[in-house]
């Protein structure tokens, strides 16, 4: 016998927590993270386009 859901209920309680210096660090992070990936997507780019003048 099948079972069937109909309704799911999720409960979250979200705490911020008073820690600025986290937040600047981790926000250091991920504008690195985020250098990095367009750093990489554009040399692939770029090594693509350099392959694609040479056939």
């Amino acid at each position: 016998m099948p079972l069937e859901i109909r309704e799911l209920v999720i409960r979250v309680n979200v705490r911020e927590q008073e820690q600025k210096s986290d937040d600047a660090e981790l926000n250091r992070k991920i504008q690195d993270m985020k250098a990095k990936i367009v750093k990489e997507c554009m040399e692939k780019l770029l090594s693509r386009l350099e392959n694609l003048n040479v056939r």
